[in-house]
């Protein structure tokens, strides 16, 4: 939950009402992530099985993008944001008569580690991945080394020339790329029908009697798609570096970019996020700025991860959708995808290692789970948007069925049992779809979302009890002892 929702919540909450909901006109703070993504560095993980080419060594990931690293060359694998889940066909960049195989080893080992847990088959999970900061690629050409690292989070690749190496001999090569050229800054730009990357002009350098000397260097466009390197004179007998610079632009306009959707900042000040990459993406972000885990799961088809909670021993739960039939499952309340799509509740351990629990939460329709937190006590707490008739409620349900054509849903979990404890619909005759979930250190739980509903359930004591547009944002309290609403009491 973001801050500013979570300050509206108690605010509201002050004046002691059993119940509390209210409609708040559309609009307002929206929590952006851009800050949290730019926390992420670019590392390099070693392919032990997770990407199935193997040709792909090593892989660089960036917030929207990553590269994977073979000794011919790259692939640039972009999403398509047209279609979560769904990838571009990639943009190769080869290294044209370069010497196979090529050693590829990765250098300055990072104390993090990436895991894979997709489909419901622990064999096919991958876990412990190295992550690296660098990677070398010895000898592409003769006398000429290749390193590629991260700079400002942004993947550079440099040319390292020994006395007796060529930089003629650098030939790069590029396919299913549309356009190629050079920009008025020098920069080697390609582009496809969606995205834009660009090779910075390259910086060529010396470094002798300690002394940084700068050396002319150019892009040179040939045919076939094939770029050479223009050196300017420099000492053969001292090692010349060129540093082109990988810059991922963006899309193209009117393409919307970005994936994370959640995060969460713990007392240690580690920071978590969440996203989706047709996986599902959890990474954890120690307050030093390295990164503790990386961890990846889902199915066959799209997964989405939407709203992340910690609990005081660094377990971390996860909330989003999913429709795959083969999605990884763990003691679950759930084991099976009745629906189109089902929300998702899943707990990893503080290694991100494991999974302690996994559930499906769904029925007949689409459902999906937006928000979530965690109490003192291990429960977990989801609110989402459910298009099921069959959604699965507790008898003491405040709304045992549905109201319209799709309705909020809260549910509260324990995962040490897989026990459901409480769930229930919300909502009117209309459509309503729920946002965000705060529970206090009593148990109580506030709820936020969207509804266009004229007979959605409000309170007596409601700051505003009628729909006034088309669509406005509601508050909820739901007391942990009973459930309340215009007077009715469940009890529990």
């Amino acid at each position: 939950m973001n801050q500013v929702t979570k300050k509206l919540l108690i605010g509201l909450a002050a004046g002691g009402a059993l119940l509390l909901a209210v409609f708040y006109p559309a609009g307002g703070t929206k929590n952006s992530l851009a800050t949290a993504n730019n926390k992420v560095p670019i590392y390099f993980e070693q392919n032990k099985g997770q990407e199935k080419d193997p040709a792909t060594k090593y892989i660089a990931k960036g917030a929207d993008y990553q590269v994977q690293i073979g000794p011919s060359g790259l692939k640039i694998v972009l999403p398509n944001k047209h279609q979560p889940g769904d990838y571009n066909e990639p943009i190769n960049l080869m290294y044209v008569n370069a010497n196979s195989p090529g050693s590829l080893e990765g250098a300055s080992v990072l104390p993090g580690k990436a895991n894979y847990l997709r489909t419901n088959n622990p064999q096919n999970w991958v876990r412990d991945v190295p992550l690296y900061e660098k990677v070398i690629q010895r000898n592409i050409y003769p006398n000429i080394d290749l390193l590629y690292y991260n700079n400002s989070r942004q993947i550079e690749h440099d040319f390292v020339i020994a006395p007796g190496g060529n930089p003629q001999d650098i030939t790069l090569g590029f396919s299913n790329v549309k356009r190629l050229y050079s920009n008025i800054a020098s920069d080697l730009v390609f582009e496809t029908n969606t995205d834009r990357l660009s090779l910075s002009k390259p910086t060529a350098y010396q470094t002798i009697d300690g002394q940084k000397r700068t050396v002319p260097a150019d892009y040179i466009i040939a045919k076939d798609l094939k770029v050479k390197l223009a050196v300017g004179h420099y000492d053969t007998t001292k090692p010349l570096v060129i540093d082109p610079v990988l810059v991922y632009s963006g899309y193209l306009p009117g393409i919307i970019s970005g994936q994370t959707s959640s995060m969460h900042v713990d007392a240690l000040g580690n920071v978590y996020l969440v996203g989706s990459s047709g996986d599902v993406n959890v990474v954890k972000i120690n307050s030093a700025g390295r990164i503790e885990y990386s961890t990846t799961f889902g199915g066959v088809n799209s997964d989405r991860g939407f709203g992340i909670g910690i609990d005081l021993t660094g377990n971390a739960y996860i909330g989003g959708v999913t429709g795959s039939p083969d999605f990884p499952t763990v003691n679950p309340y759930q084991s099976e995808l009745l629906g189109e799509e089902a929300a998702f509740i899943v707990k990893l351990d503080p290694s991100g290692q494991d999974l302690l629990f996994s559930t499906y939460l769904g029925g007949n329709g689409g459902d999906t789970g937006k928000s979530i937190a965690v109490d003192s006590a291990g429960m977990v707490y989801i609110v989402g948007t459910t298009y099921s008739s069959d959604f699965p409620t507790t008898r003491d349900a405040y709304q045992n069925l549905s109201a319209g054509d799709s309705d909020i849903f809260v549910s509260k979990l324990d995962p040490s049992s897989s026990t459901l404890v409480y769930s229930t619909y919300l909502g009117g005759s209309s459509t309503e779809s729920g946002a965000d979930i705060y529970v206090d250190t009593l148990g109580n739980i506030y709820v936020t979302g969207s509804t266009n509903s004229p007979n959605f359930p409000t309170s007596i004591a409601a700051f505003q009890s009628t729909l006034s547009g088309s669509e406005d944002a509601f508050v909820t309290k739901i007391i942990w002892a009973v459930a309340v609403l215009s007077g009715q009491k469940v009890s529990r």
